[in-house]
């Protein structure tokens, strides 16, 4: 449901990017209009007086296009664009690519050779569609790209074929949104599924986002990743586009003499790295949450049973294509979310950030200024490597906490932050544990329960050493919560155990990581 495997076409790129005020040198204009034409497959003496027909007529050549014109003759017209979606879905992909062609997915160059991202995949689609007279508009999400499909006069169609979610909803749900003729900033809210409606996916939503007509959708699109790729945006490394930024500059003016200037667009990009960040926040939280969920029921009817009941609160607002549905459908959501999962359990690699280190940095934004956020990841795996949890988990207070105190109840921590309980600040730290306690699930056998009730006796009650020291079984103890989203805390003994990120410290330990790793 976490899944996030796509490159920015106009986001990331042109969120990086200050669209110049002056005039770009005659020399760079040219330089940018024979790359956009060379990554057409165009002769370079070609003018772009036609952008949007060169593109559709470019993107007609590509072997995946054909190869849909092909798989969907004689389809119901009704049908089309729910047939589309299962041919150009992630999980239809059956060409296999040489390592060493471009990866970028986005320009036509790279796509001939069946390499597909975000804005491949949407720029198929919707040249599929117009060519087919079908009503749909072109979507900007943070660091993500798809298609919104008018269905009928009050439906819509979320069509997300890079992350393999396609749903219908109702059109009221979809809060600013002005129709496929006009760019709209829009915002997807809760509603209740009709009998009608329908899903095919399990991936979480991107429920802000903007709109814009098709062509002009995807012509931003293509040229926004040609300025990307002559920015030198690393998705594009493999390009063998050698990075000229004043070339990038100008291609964002040939953008604007070909579309004309888009307020509604500017507006959303000027907060855009803002998005982003929240966005990568959220999917860390999402996928913080999914993997305690998993680890915590490893049994198919547990995880069936507790994940089902989760739709009901926070984590239903991620997939509202099934939140407001029946008891029924979400057993049968939870039942194709553990297939999902187990499918992907051991084809993922694994993540070069570790997960909470970008709300880390978000909140101690100094920490940008030593090292990445990967180099932070590592650096996070030298501290309590012993440690039974290697999670970042989270203590909500008032105040910003440079040490825990002493406290004979001990310190309570969540496995995702929760905000306004116990105060607003959260702080995010690594915890040192050797001997846990886990408490038993309500399901569990009642010689399990009895045999927790006297553990946690232990756990409260010391025995002594001959010097007469306490000498404690646990350290920690993971116990039941009515404030957390996983239903869950942990809670350790003593303030010697825990590790607080972003602390003075931390900072400075990290600087000293990071300076031995450069001598290296």
């Amino acid at each position: 449901m976490i899944k996030r495997q796509s490159i920015s076409p106009t986001i990331d790129n042109l969120g990086e990017q200050v669209p110049s005020s002056k005039e770009a040198p005659a020399e760079k204009m040219d330089i940018a209009q024979k790359l956009i034409l060379a990554s057409l497959g165009i002769e370079s003496n070609v003018s772009l007086d036609n952008f949007d027909k060169q593109l559709e007529e470019a993107t007609k050549t590509l072997p995946r296009y054909k190869q849909i014109e092909e798989q969907l003759k004689g389809k119901k017209n009704e049908e089309l664009p729910y047939e589309l979606f299962k041919t150009l879905k992630t999980n239809s992909d059956k060409i296999k690519t040489d390592e060493s062609t471009p990866r970028d997915g986005s320009l036509i160059t790279s796509m001939k050779q069946g390499n597909l991202e975000c804005a491949g995949r949407t720029l198929i689609a919707s040249t599929y569609l117009q060519e087919r007279n079908f009503n749909h508009a072109i979507v900007s999400a943070p660091g993500h790209a798809f298609i919104m499909v008018e269905q009928s006069p009050d439906t819509l169609a979320y069509f997300d074929a890079n992350n393999n979610l396609f749903f219908t909803f109702p059109r009221q749900a979809l809060e600013g949104y002005k129709g496929v003729e006009t760019t709209s900033e829009c915002s997807l809210k809760e509603y209740s599924p009709r009998e009608t409606d329908f899903y095919d996916g399990v991936s979480a939503v991107f429920s802000d986002f903007i709109t814009m007509p098709a062509k002009e959708g995807v012509g931003r699109q293509y040229l926004g990743n040609v300025s990307a790729a002559l920015n030198g945006n690393k998705e594009f490394e493999m390009s063998n586009i050698e990075v000229d930024k004043e070339a990038s500059r100008a291609t964002q003016q040939i953008e604007e003499e070909i579309y004309g200037k888009n307020e509604v667009l500017d507006n959303y990009y000027s907060k855009v790295e803002n998005l982003i960040n929240k966005q990568e926040i959220q999917t860390d939280d999402d996928r913080k949450v999914i993997g305690e969920i998993i680890k915590s029921y490893p049994k198919h009817e547990d995880f069936v049973s507790f994940f089902s009941a989760t739709l009901d609160g926070n984590l239903g607002t991620r997939v509202p294509y099934i939140k407001n549905s029946s008891k029924e459908q979400k057993i049968a959501f939870a039942e194709k979310a553990w297939d999902s999962f187990k499918n992907k359990e051991n084809k993922i690699e694994k993540p070069q950030i570790k997960d909470g280190v970008n709300f880390v940095f978000e909140q101690n934004p100094e920490l940008t200024q030593i090292g990445t956020k990967e180099q932070y990841s590592e650096y996070l795996d030298t501290i309590f490597p012993d440690s039974k949890v290697r999670d970042i988990v989270y203590h909500a207070s008032s105040n910003k906490i440079e040490k825990f105190r002493d406290n004979m109840f001990g310190a309570y921590f969540s496995y995702s932050p929760i905000q306004g309980v116990y105060g607003d600040v959260i702080n995010n730290v690594l915890l040192n544990i050797k001997s846990l306690l886990i408490k038993p699930k309500p399901e569990d056998s009642t010689e399990e329960k009895v045999i927790y009730d006297k553990e946690y006796r232990s756990y409260n009650n010391p025995s002594f050493s001959p010097e007469g020291d306490r000498i404690y079984k646990y350290d920690a103890s993971v116990e039941n919560s009515t404030v957390t989203k996983e239903g869950i805390q942990i809670k350790v003994r003593n303030p010697e155990q825990i590790h607080i990120l972003g602390s003075e410290q931390d900072i400075e330990n990290f600087k000293k990581f990071v300076a031995n790793e450069n001598e290296t």
